[in-house]
């Protein structure tokens, strides 16, 4: 899965537009769903070591360059480092990106622990795991965060702390926060204020984004137009977003949108696939295969009038019409399911996935299309689907 590389103003590897995190990897207890369907019953720190770098294996070789690690992932950081260290010409071509703020607590068990891990943004903290985090992953991180930061942290405004994180800035480190939470545009465009001398203090920001919560989007243009390196984490919904797992009510539509274009991999044998209604003929000459063999759903809308021909057949009895898509209500509009979707019903994709960073990622650096110059609510859609555009202000989530 080659990936083309996402602009940036920092010095150093091109940051790719896909990326893997360890949060998972790295100790034996997390929340991502399936993860016992994925990872070895022993969980022992050599079990999960390999795991990791066979992972970091796999993801090299799909072409992902940026790796996310964090000071709370268990043994992620020591895990990641081993790998850079045993490949010297793989490390000089990779973005490494690691966090502070949290400690972890559980030991290296699974139950029976009050906490697992306890937050904490203080000067002490920094002090303390910006020098584990060294001596776990040698010179790097390229890019270090304050984690999981909210609108109350002192990392947006403690002046004490902000001169700490300056210094690593001052080194060509970029400085972030990832946020998380119900505010996290909030805490975005705040963090856009910090100043340390007159300066921007953060060049970077990883925030939760995705098709079930899509609502720090506009805070996340205004960062990319600002200049900052753009990272979307649980991109996949911490799992809820995989095919296996997507079975609820809130995954219903993207799952008929998957069955009807061909997109979910093979089904499980507890959960059946459902046949499409519409015909796939083989793509002409000048179609790909993800250019739409079905008329667009109704949350579609052509910038041009339709001819006469489609205005028959719409009104006919018999045109035929999918019983996962029913007609728009006027309901208020859930977000674009994303640039994949989009891009299987033609064309180049669009939509607000789009303006996070061209193609997305679950970890992936924002690229160029983000920001105001995208347009407040609506994408053209190029290639065989030119003149539709995806409206997200009126559209239920069916397309």
């Amino acid at each position: 899965m080659p990936t083309a590389p996402a602009a940036s103003a920092a010095s150093g590897p091109p940051v790719t537009r896909f990326g893997l995190g360890t949060a998972a990897v790295g100790r034996p207890g997390y929340i991502t769903l399936g993860r016992d369907l994925d990872l070895p019953a022993e969980r022992t720190v050599e079990a999960l070591r390999a795991r990791t770098h066979a992972l970091l294996d796999a993801a090299y070789a799909a072409g992902v360059r940026y790796f996310d690690t964090a000071r709370s992932y268990g043994r992620a950081e020591e895990f990641l480092g081993e790998w850079l260290a045993a490949r010297p010409r793989e490390a000089r071509e990779v973005t490494v990106g690691s966090k502070w703020g949290y400690t972890y607590t559980a030991g290296w068990r699974t139950s029976g622990v009050p906490a697992h891990e306890v937050k904490e943004h203080s000067t002490a903290v920094f002090d303390r795991q910006v020098e584990e985090t060294r001596a776990m992953l040698g010179t790097r991180p390229d890019v270090y965060l304050v984690h999981s930061v909210t609108p109350g942290s002192p990392a947006l405004t403690d002046p004490a702390l902000h001169a700490r994180l300056a210094g690593p800035a001052a080194a060509g480190v970029r400085v972030g926060l990832s946020t998380s939470g119900p505010a996290q545009a909030a805490t975005i465009r705040a963090a856009l204020e910090v100043r340390v001398d007159g300066r921007p203090l953060f060049t970077a920001v990883q925030s939760t984004w995705n098709v079930l919560e899509p609502s720090a989007g506009p805070a996340l243009a205004e960062a990319h137009a600002a200049g900052l390196l753009v990272v979307v984490k649980e991109g996949m919904a911490n799992g809820r977003l995989a095919d296996r797992n997507a079975t609820g009510p809130d995954t219903a539509a993207l799952r008929a949108l998957a069955a009807d274009t061909g997109a979910s991999s093979p089904p499980t044998p507890a959960r059946p696939a459902t046949r499409s209604r519409w015909p796939r003929p083989p793509p002409s000459p000048g179609r790909t295969p993800c250019s739409p063999a079905r008329p667009p759903p109704n949350s579609w809308r052509r910038t041009s009038p339709p001819s006469a021909s489609a205005s028959r057949r719409r009104s006919s009895p018999d045109w035929p019409r999918s019983p996962s898509r029913p007609r728009s209500t006027g309901a208020p509009a859930r977000r674009c399911p994303g640039r994949e979707a989009c891009a299987r019903l033609g064309g180049d994709g669009g939509g607000l996935w789009q303006r996070l960073g061209g193609s997305g990622s679950a970890a992936g650096a924002s690229g160029p299309n983000i920001g105001p110059d995208a347009g407040p609510a609506s994408d053209t859609v190029d290639g065989p689907a030119a003149g539709l555009r995806c409206d997200f202000r009126n559209a239920p989530l069916q397309h």
